[in-house]
């Protein structure tokens, strides 16, 4: 354990709590079992209830409500089961999966799909489906962004749950000849991956400031109007149109590039 003496902007005082930060040791796990011991004590009395509501609960997971469209050539039924997750199912299947991200072909007979398995952990694995719901290949450690560009299908991994850092790419219908593109080696910079179709774009972000590159397929991906340590912020096209915004926070307040509206081809 570190000192439990803390100094900020001249302040100095003594942190009765520093001997938690490191989470580990007898008097660590001595706490957590006592907390446990309270929580169980605690709910005793709400077993019955909270019985009723898991119950509720899965029964409510295995009706598809809010239908919100169809994809592949109608044959995906994709609705919504929350403010983070999708559900989807074959047009002609009753069973229902969720997700996180979804992708299909134009014809429906391939799914990919970004899903939570860590049971709340945010731990994901990227999945593929045919028709029927085969499920073909999947990886986990991933981010919950995915891009199907070419025959190609991305991802971003991640290290320790949430550092997202590596942009890599597998064979779309195999799930293998796994590629890396990308490696962040800056901790402050995070990844995001945006897009799908002719186009995808990896965007990295520390705060106010950003960079971008474009992946059109292949092994390549290239940067954006360069890599800069002035804050500026890049908007991308929603769906499969192909396209970019980017600001510049100057003395002058917000500008635009060169190219306020870019396309590519």
């Amino acid at each position: 354990m570190g000192s439990a003496v803390r100094t900020i902007h001249g302040i100095t005082w003594h942190d009765d709590l520093a001997w938690m930060e490191d989470m580990k040791g007898k008097r660590w796990t001595s706490h957590i079992h006592r907390e446990q011991g309270r929580w169980k004590k605690a709910i005793e009395p709400l077993q019955d209830t909270i019985q009723i509501l898991a119950d509720e609960l899965e029964s409510e997971s295995k009706t598809l409500h809010t239908m919100l469209f169809r994809a592949g050539s109608g044959q995906i039924e994709i609705g919504v089961a929350g403010s983070m997750t999708i559900q989807w199912k074959y047009k002609d299947e009753d069973l229902i999966r969720t997700a996180t991200t979804l992708e299909t072909d134009v014809k429906g007979d391939c799914v990919w799909t970004i899903e939570e398995v860590g049971d709340g952990a945010e731990l994901y694995a990227i999945r593929m489906y045919k028709s029927a719901g085969k499920h073909i290949w999947e990886h986990v450690g991933v981010a919950p962004y995915l891009a199907i560009v070419g025959d190609r299908c991305y991802c971003l991994e991640a290290k320790k749950r949430l550092v997202y850092w590596r942009l890599v790419s597998w064979n779309a219908a195999t799930g293998g000849d796994r590629r890396v593109h990308y490696e962040e080696d800056d901790y402050r910079y995070n990844l995001e991956l945006i897009g799908s179709g002719s186009c995808a774009y990896l965007r990295r972000q520390d705060g106010t400031r950003q960079d971008a590159f474009i992946i059109q397929g292949g092994s390549e991906i290239r940067v954006l109007e360069g890599i800069v340590l002035d804050p500026r912020r890049f908007v991308f096209a929603a769906g499969r149109f192909e396209g970019y915004l980017v600001g510049c926070s100057g003395r002058s307040g917000q500008v635009s590039s060169a190219g306020l509206f870019k396309g590519h081809s």
